[in-house]
């Protein structure tokens, strides 16, 4: 295994790192599951590991089926109606003909199919590729295929008008070639959802409705799409109801993400590092943990978010042994972690870790900080503005609001303790709700 070094933790975007990607994936507990003949909508949110998962499902696919990546074109009329469905069925015929006929030409070998199969296999793609179906040879770069499909038999009419036909033959066809059969592999509805975001959830479940092009033996679709607000309605996909398709939401155990945070070491490390007992002392490795979930949540790029400054740190070193605790805990206050209000929802988000069930009042004072990060707010505006919400603050036992010092000062220490212990990723040792003696409390925001 060839070591990669920081380059491991420097993107974690998986569309810009390397084939050391596939070494470093650690597949989920049921990727058996992923790999079988059931056709899947692969849902997840933003740094649960889609891409990644793509690519290794693509990898293992590869060998042994026809593996289509398809990208279609925003659609031009909903398929909702019949023309919009035909437009889509066309663009994944056109898909099906180029991926094959690369794969045949990349794999010489392939041509010793029965007569039969190639034949049928010419006669498709002509059909499938349009009528400027040379034009479109040529610009893939398979102008040699321009002669043989000219010469290709008219492609039967009862198949051109039966797309569940049409691919059941081509899947008799290329299983002579020794392929199992073939996979559909999209992960491009990010893409459609920047475009038009209702008419990309109409198009995709519209599409995903057509039953019977999801009940042919050894065809299937292997589909990566963004879970989240608005998305519910591509559920409701006919395919989906009626189990021809199964919705697959991408999750990990705390186990999981603590393994893809190792194997990644691994392969940074060439193989000499495969536990985080060798990047840091013993003695730190619970706190490490703890930090890694508040920090990380459920999602792989969060926890290699939140290991990355430790990882910098120890491929730094020309040691090669692990950090200290004190060394650790200066790395981490260096980098507070992202925190993001969702006022409307009252949403709150450290890290990659949703804060659950935060109560009105700790999430006004957290606002107020918010609106002020980095700036020092008295203790006195954090408890009348921000907590009991006076437009300012009250002066002296006049003025209305005003109350002791010593009635307010230590329900204030209550609140911003219960607060450290929501927000911060170790409570102990805050690096977002700072006290800075004789002056208040700031909070660190990681712009």
């Amino acid at each position: 295994m060839k070591a990669v070094g920081f380059e491991a933790f420097a993107s974690l975007k998986a569309e810009e790192e390397g084939e050391w990607l596939l070494e470093a994936f650690v597949p989920p507990h049921d990727f058996n599951y992923l790999i079988g003949p059931r056709s899947l909508i692969i849902l997840g949110k933003e740094g649960v590991g889609k891409t990644t998962l793509y690519r290794a499902l693509l990898n293992y696919a590869q060998p042994y089926y026809l593996t289509v990546e398809w990208e279609p074109s925003f659609p031009t009329v909903t398929p909702s109606k019949i023309e919009g469905l035909l437009e889509m069925v066309r663009a994944l015929f056109q898909s099906i003909a180029l991926a094959l006929l690369k794969r045949i030409a990349n794999e010489p070998y392939l041509t010793s199919a029965p007569e039969w199969a190639k034949s049928f296999i010419y006669s498709f793609a002509r059909y499938a590729l349009g009528e400027k179906w040379q034009e479109e040879l040529s610009a893939r770069g398979l102008s040699e295929f321009i002669f043989i499909l000219s010469s290709s038999s008219p492609f039967p009419p009862s198949l051109s008008s039966s797309p569940p036909l049409c691919m059941a033959e081509l899947i008799k066809a290329i299983s002579s070639l020794g392929l199992k059969g073939i996979w559909i592999m999209g992960d491009y509805l990010d893409k459609w959802l920047l475009i038009d975001k209702e008419m990309a959830v109409e198009c995709t479940k519209a599409f995903f409705s057509a039953l019977p092009l999801f009940e042919v033996p050894g065809f299937c679709f292997k589909m990566v799409f963004p879970h989240g607000p608005g998305l519910s309605e591509l559920t409701k996909a006919s395919g989906i109801e009626r189990r021809r398709i199964d919705i697959y939401r991408l999750s990990w155990s705390k186990e999981e993400l603590r393994n893809i945070v190792e194997r990644r070491f691994q392969v940074a490390s060439g193989g000499s590092v495969s536990s985080l007992s060798q990047v840091i002392e013993p003695e730190a490795l619970p706190e490490l943990i703890s930090w890694l979930e508040r920090w990380g949540g459920d999602c792989p790029k969060g926890w290699l978010e939140a290991v990355r400054p430790l990882a910098f740190s120890y491929f730094s070193s020309a040691s090669g042994r692990p950090l200290k605790k004190e060394e650790w805990l200066e790395v981490r206050r260096s980098i507070p972690p992202r925190l993001i209000l969702n006022a409307e929802e009252k949403k709150v988000i450290v890290g990659w870790r949703e804060v659950e069930d935060i109560p009105e009042s700790l999430f006004s004072i957290l606002a107020y900080l918010n609106e002020r990060a980095g700036k020092i707010c008295s203790r006195e505006e954090l408890y009348f503005k921000a907590y009991r919400k006076l437009h300012a603050v009250p002066q002296s036992p006049a003025e209305p609001g005003w109350e002791e010092p010593w009635s307010w000062s230590g329900v204030l220490d209550n609140l911003l303790y219960r607060l450290r212990q929501l927000i911060e990723p170790d409570p102990a040792d805050p690096v977002l709700l700072i006290a800075v003696r004789g002056k208040g409390v700031k909070l660190e925001r990681l712009l």
